[in-house]
């Protein structure tokens, strides 16, 4: 019996140009195991900040990312270190995909793993770490051992060797979301 594609929503945190998460995703995208299909939504960096306020009017960027992670099987964020914690923009959209009301939002049962890269030896570890703190509180499940910190990601991307090492390890998390998923699937 063949096992249904799987589709991944991927959130980068960083919204400069070239940088290594937004290279880690490419490479988590083109490197995706058989089965799985990997999307990056392009448009965090227009989504107004969270504010219940607005929500009663839901500016149409905020329901397009809703309707996103809703379709999708699992999210894969992907995330440097800003000051030693989550980038403001994932902290956003993880707002705004909590919502509308505790427990019924987007994030809710959804499958969730968070790697990325930073310039610290500890590849942002701390940020992933809020991450995964933050999505379990707005009812995410997060994947065991689903974890992948790059350190000093200003060279990383750039050393065919490091990408040697780097790939087999990408592969193991994307493998682990994807068996997570296959194995909640009805039967």
């Amino acid at each position: 019996m063949d096992t249904p594609a799987v589709t991944v929503l991927v959130l980068v945190g960083s919204l400069h140009q070239g940088s290594a998460n937004g290279k880690l995703a490419q490479l988590a995208i083109s490197h995706a195991p058989a089965g799985m299909t990997l999307h990056q939504y392009a448009g965090l960096a227009q989504l107004p900040f969270y504010n219940e306020d607005i929500e009663r009017n839901l500016p149409a960027n905020v329901g397009a990312l809703r309707e996103a992670a809703e379709a999708a099987d699992a999210i894969l964020f992907v995330s440097p270190e800003h000051n030693g914690t989550i980038p403001a923009v994932l902290k956003n959209a993880i707002d705004w995909l909590s919502r509308p009301v505790y427990g019924s939002g987007a994030l809710t049962g959804k499958p969730v793993a968070v790697i990325g890269a930073a310039l610290g030896g500890g590849g942002g570890i701390n940020a992933h770490n809020d991450t995964r703190r933050s999505v379990t509180v707005a009812l995410a499940h997060v994947v065991a051992d689903s974890t992948l910190a790059i350190p000093a990601s200003a060279a990383a991307f750039n050393n065919p060797a490091h990408l040697d090492r780097l790939l087999p390890q990408l592969t193991d998390v994307l493998t682990r979301v994807q068996d997570t998923i296959n194995q909640r699937a009805p039967k």
